[in-house]
């Protein structure tokens, strides 16, 4: 059975929003092993924290690994993919967006900046990308999206009104990640 590995982003884990939809989905049970780490959140986050916890779950990962990355796990999934010279075979990224340097209230974030050849690598080392982001995103602008999308080379879901996909996007179920799963 191949493994599915699902990360959430910095506020919160993702049984508060759609990621029941997900694990409940018969379907989707038979066809994949969920993985579901929770890493520490808000002002308790560090990169090597994150790391370090993830790095537990490599044996889980190989060319045949599906990940869904949800906000700050877009950023984080692209370093620890270099660090650790992996492959997989689909990066499905959720609410993704990329700045060069973290804002003066986040500067703790700035470990999780992925810097442009890290994204080359993930570029030629997962086959099918995609980034599902909506037009109305609270969190990251137009311009941080766009840079993403530039950086990463996905294919593009562009949703209508399902703000940043997290908590108070009060988003339940997100269909195109059926469609590409």
């Amino acid at each position: 059975m191949k493994n599915l590995i699902i990360l959430h982003g910095m506020s919160c884990y993702l049984e508060e929003c759609w990621l029941n939809s997900i694990l409940e989905n018969k379907v989707l049970s038979k066809k994949f092993n969920f993985i579901v780490p929770h890493f520490p959140l808000e002002k308790e986050i560090t990169f090597e924290k994150w790391d370090d916890l993830f790095a537990q779950y490599m044996p889980n990962i190989d060319e045949n690994t599906t990940i869904i990355a949800h906000s700050l796990s877009t950023l984080f999934i692209i370093r620890f993919f270099y660090k650790h010279q992996l492959k997989i075979n689909k990066l499905i990224c959720v609410g993704g967006g990329y700045a060069d340097k973290a804002t003066e209230n986040l500067k703790y974030l700035s470990a999780f900046i992925p810097e442009t050849f890290e994204f080359d690598y993930a570029r030629q080392n997962i086959p099918h990308r995609y980034h599902i982001f909506s037009d109305n995103d609270h969190i990251w602008s137009p311009e941080h999206i766009e840079a993403y999308n530039r950086l990463l080379n996905p294919i593009e879901i562009k949703t209508h009104n399902c703000g940043h996909y997290g908590r108070t996007s009060k988003v339940k179920v997100i269909p195109e990640i059926f469609e590409i799963l």
